[in-house]
């Protein structure tokens, strides 16, 4: 996936989620070019390459990279 293949959703606000960088997760949508188009997830905040690979969708609560809930 890259920036083009998924856009800000939601506002791009924050959620419940905290990625393995410590920051709250950021909301994106998935872009028409993947496999889930229009399916809302929640990643890490900071930019690709500077981040971490945590990844969870937003409508099934499942995360690939272990979500740990704010406090």
């Amino acid at each position: 996936v890259t920036t083009a293949d998924f856009s800000s959703g939601g506002g791009g606000e924050s959620s419940d989620y905290v990625c393995n960088c410590g920051n709250p997760a950021k909301e994106r949508t998935a872009g028409a070019a993947t496999t889930h188009p229009g399916r809302n997830f929640f990643c890490c905040s900071k930019s690709k390459g500077e981040g971490c690979d945590f990844f969870v969708w937003s409508d099934d609560g499942e995360s690939t990279d272990g979500p740990q809930p704010a406090d």
